[in-house]
């Protein structure tokens, strides 16, 4: 009896850990007349962030024209309305464009790729600009604390000792 308690318990927990983990995804088909560099796995997203991914890619043709067929998969359903496209962003990913606001597409319905690519703009604040090994050296002493520093040199002259020992080996053989 002890132990089918535990078992129930355990069977208890273990489910609500299970549902509780679970998020609602929400599929549809894109159809594309080229997919580009389309691929299981391929993400998807909306104003720059991460709403979803390709999960299954097939072939098929529709009154005699050949289409790829992608399934995908989104974690909100309230993002594809029926003046939605998906299109390839500058950066790789397929991005989704609401061109206007409207009736919200229904789960499994198909949306087309468009071919022609979208560029983001890029915006002052992701510009990375390029910094050199004396600015992140001069950098270094005011990153550390003093007794941080007092260890990284420790270290660099235990590297160097090993660096040297090693030169005198490869110069013995």
């Amino acid at each position: 009896m002890r132990h089918f308690l535990k078992y129930i318990v355990f069977s208890f927990i273990a489910i609500t850990f299970c549902t509780c983990q679970t998020e609602d995804k929400f599929n549809y088909l894109l159809q594309a007349k080229d997919g580009g560099n389309m691929k299981i796995g391929t993400t998807i997203s909306y104003l720059g962030i991460e709403v979803g991914q390709v999960t299954a890619i097939k072939f098929a043709n529709i009154k005699g024209e050949d289409f790829v067929l992608a399934s995908i998969e989104l974690m909100d359903k309230n993002i594809l309305n029926k003046s939605s496209f998906i299109s390839w962003s500058s950066y790789g990913v397929l991005e989704i464009i609401n061109t206007s606001a409207g009736e919200l597409l229904e789960e499994n319905d198909t949306i087309k790729l468009s071919n022609v690519a979208r560029t983001i703009p890029i915006q002052q604040n992701n510009v990375i600009t390029p910094i050199s090994s004396k600015e992140i050296y001069g950098k270094e002493k005011e990153l550390l604390s003093p007794e941080d520093q007092k260890k990284l040199d420790s270290l660099q002259m235990k590297i160097n000792k090993l660096n040297n020992l090693i030169q005198e080996a490869n110069d013995q053989d």
